[in-house]
């Protein structure tokens, strides 16, 4: 998980599933500028829930080692209940990480299929996801390649053409 404690960002359901997937042995690593008391209200709650020990904040990550991180972990979850732009999303996608996404328009539509996702409401269902991903690397192989061929996709020149489109059947209604 990479982002803050904003509560768009939703992290509370993704700390749900990790204590629904018990017989999972992978680490959530919680990246992100936090401040102190942030990081404490945090920990107090993984400590009452028992998840100390599974749950772990990084702190904020440069640039050059982030996409190493997402490359690196078994996934990378964006739980959001609402964002501005997907970003999250293709640089997890370009960096070769398998992406795990609530389903909402934005992410959808950067991932266009090249990712995992689940009701942003369901931490059974991002539970689901993140079984399937630590219990099949011929599948995680797949939506790596799936969402590097995407990032190629997700270029300035892409998305100037999409918006020049927009623009030229608005004017010719």
């Amino acid at each position: 998980f990479v982002g803050g404690p904003n509560p768009n960002k939703n992290l509370e359901v993704l700390v749900d599933a990790m204590a629904i997937c018990t017989d999972l042995h992978e680490e959530l690593l919680v990246a992100g500028h936090w401040l102190p008391k942030q990081v404490a209200a945090l920990e107090a709650g993984l400590q009452a829930r028992g998840l100390r020990d599974r749950i772990r904040h990084i702190g904020f990550v440069p640039d050059h080692e982030l996409p190493g991180l997402m490359r690196g972990a078994s996934a990378l979850v964006i739980p959001s209940r609402y964002e501005g732009f997907g970003l999250p999303v293709g640089e997890g996608l370009a960096a070769g990480a398998v992406v795990v996404h609530s389903r909402i328009p934005v992410l959808e539509e950067v991932s266009a299929g090249a990712a995992l996702t689940f009701d942003a409401d369901s931490a059974n269902e991002l539970a689901a996801c993140l079984r399937r991903v630590a219990s099949d690397t011929r599948l995680t192989m797949t939506w790596r390649q799936r969402g590097i061929q995407r990032a190629k996709e997700l270029t300035w020149d892409a998305a100037l053409e999409a918006t020049l489109n927009v623009y030229r059947a608005t004017l010719t209604r």
